[in-house]
């Protein structure tokens, strides 16, 4: 599995545990409304509608769950990989270029290395993770509503 596929699962698997989440919520409401209509026979009704938690779907747990740990591996597998001793200096002999420690060319290879997993996530992964954070939103603001 390379990054870029982690990064698709853990994107694909974000939105899927965050549509999940609020469809169920909002088919929350939508029984509570038919309760409400029933009640001109039964003569009673629930004040509120029964929310389902993030975890009482086991979907959207386990989703989430494995979005996170995709992520990570993600995460891991763009990290680059920087060798014990540099090359060229295993025997200990002289830099062979002279007086500087490092070329160009070394120098960049080192900062290019330095830089961690989360600066190279992809677009859409940060996309795909400001759709969860906005499915939530959703289900914030339907929490407002009632």
């Amino acid at each position: 599995m390379t990054a870029k596929h982690a990064y698709t699962l853990s994107t694909i698997l974000f939105l899927a545990s965050g549509l999940l989440y609020t469809l169920e919520r909002m088919l929350a409401y939508y029984i509570w409304i038919g309760q409400m209509q029933a009640a001109s026979a039964t003569g009673q009704f629930p004040t509120q509608p029964e929310l389902p938690s993030l975890f009482t779907n086991g979907f959207v747990t386990f989703f989430l769950a494995a979005s996170l740990f995709l992520l990570i591996v993600g995460i891991v597998l763009s990290t680059p990989k920087q060798p014990s001793v540099r090359p060229g200096h295993e025997s200990g002999a002289a830099n062979p270029s002279g007086g500087n420690a490092s070329s160009i060319g070394a120098r960049e290879h080192e900062a290019e290395a330095a830089t961690g997993g989360f600066d190279r996530l992809p677009t859409y992964l940060v996309y795909g993770i400001i759709a969860f954070l906005g499915f939530l939103i959703v289900v914030g603001f339907l929490n407002f509503l009632r």
